[in-house]
């Protein structure tokens, strides 16, 4: 883990294999007087850190990290540096190696940002929440598209939490808004609640 990024390419590539004599196998090769060796992950890992180790101390340009995620035999290099251990699953403690190395890279704690659910709970979907309004795209293109062969007259009807307001409010209205050329023209939009009184409320 590096505080610069690491640009691998085939001249980083090129030295490590001609300073190493790597070959691309996963296969034992046993050479005359010497005990069969395998090439690894962690080998060409261990190889490619120890080239960009090599030269950003030259400039100062990245500081190599060792990170241990889980149960293994660390690298040659790696054992001369102090790892960060993230083994441990605990929140507490990941936030404490976490704090290590941003200390160590002279790097500032991450500002919390608030996420807002993007369920509106009991509540119904509005226009306000069109962009986390999603999974009734074929409904909304139906209700569109009545509307583009001319019906002036729709009814949506369901079941009571079915999401009938929310399909028209967040589903419906925004497309009309926003693309009025796939419903046949422009609409003008007005919301209203019947309640009680129909007639009186739509002023008839």
């Amino acid at each position: 883990m590096g505080a610069a990024a690491i640009a691998i390419g085939p001249p980083s590539i090129a030295k490590i294999v001609s300073s190493s004599n790597w070959r691309p196998s996963t296969k034992p090769a046993a050479r005359a007087g010497r005990p069969a060796s395998q090439t690894t992950v962690a080998s060409v890992a261990n190889q490619l850190a120890m080239h960009q180790s090599i030269e950003a101390a030259n400039d100062g340009s990245a500081t190599l990290v060792p990170v241990i995620l889980a149960d293994c035999e660390l690298p040659l290099l790696s054992r001369f540096r102090v790892p960060l251990d993230f083994r441990n699953q605990e929140r507490e403690h990941w936030e404490a190696e976490a704090a290590r190395i941003r200390k160590k890279l002279a790097a500032p704690a991450p500002e919390l940002a608030s996420a807002p659910c993007p369920d509106p709970g009991a509540r119904p979907f509005t226009t306000v929440d069109a962009a986390r309004f999603h999974g009734r795209n074929k409904e909304v293109a139906d209700l569109l598209g009545r509307l583009r062969d001319g019906q002036r007259e729709l009814y949506v009807i369901g079941p009571a939490g079915s999401g009938k307001s929310s399909l028209v409010a967040a589903g419906l209205v925004p497309n009309l808004r926003r693309s009025p050329e796939l419903a046949g023209g422009s609409f003008l939009v007005r919301q209203m609640r019947p309640g009680g009184n129909p007639d009186k409320c739509a002023g008839v």
